[in-house]
């Protein structure tokens, strides 16, 4: 199970009209869902030759927006989400202030019974981590000079903040993380059925890495991949 698999679970579950994915970049997973309507947000498309030949052949069905998702939100979202969002995919800059921006912004079009799903949550190590200001090549080229200790390749940043972040100051969603591909934060209206105390907001910006590997059960509410099933159920 993947995020794929989960996206498309709860696409036909709720029988959801309008998907809108923010990180699209090769349209791995956009492509690939099945959705009455899909949007896809990403500053830089790199979808390989033959699936962007069939994009432009109108194959890969999709509306594609080539800007920053701030951007998005603020000049086409207002018409372009007139309807309202069923199921949303955060896969954008890996920043706890990008990524709880992008959760903000897709709240607003949120549809009552709608979820978004957050990728890059749960990173299991200080290297997977790494926080950067505005581009994973921030941590490539530390890694190239071998200035990021146990790097392996995978990159998560600190989007596990936006989680605790969430959990924190949002009492009118409910979030979890489903701990499988990366981690994957699950953010739905409705009060929060595991309220998070004992931290700070204030504090999260400076927080490191040691925090969430202290502190990861609580901070992100993990539940096994096994629960997935038991949440379809209350859709």
């Amino acid at each position: 199970m993947n995020r794929l698999t989960v996206l498309q679970a709860i696409i036909d579950k709720i029988a959801a009209q309008t998907y809108l994915e923010i990180g699209v970049q090769e349209g791995k997973i956009f492509f690939q869902i099945k959705a009455p309507r899909k949007i896809g947000v990403d500053p830089q498309f790199m979808f390989p030759k033959k699936a962007k030949l069939k994009h432009l052949l109108g194959l890969n069905k999709g509306e594609t927006y080539e800007l920053t998702s701030t951007a998005f939100f603020a000049e086409v979202a207002p018409k372009c989400l007139a309807g309202g969002v069923d199921v949303a995919l955060i896969d954008g800059l890996h920043t706890y202030e990008q990524a709880l921006q992008d959760v903000e912004n897709c709240l607003q079009y949120l549809n009552p019974n709608g979820v978004i799903i957050m990728h890059d949550c749960n990173p299991t190590s200080r290297a997977n981590a790494w926080p950067v200001q505005a581009s994973i090549n921030e941590v490539l080229e530390l890694a190239e000079r071998g200035e990021v200790p146990g790097w392996n390749g995978c990159w998560n940043g600190d989007v596990w903040k936006t989680i605790a972040h969430l959990r924190l100051a949002n009492p009118d969603v409910n979030v979890f993380t489903l701990d499988l591909d990366w981690g994957l934060g699950v953010v739905t209206r409705g009060r929060a059925t595991n309220p998070l105390t004992g931290f700070a907001t204030a504090n999260l910006a400076a927080a490191d890495y040691s925090l969430l590997e202290s502190n990861r059960q609580e901070l992100l509410d993990l539940r096994p991949p096994s629960y997935f099933k038991t949440f379809l159920e209350t859709l």
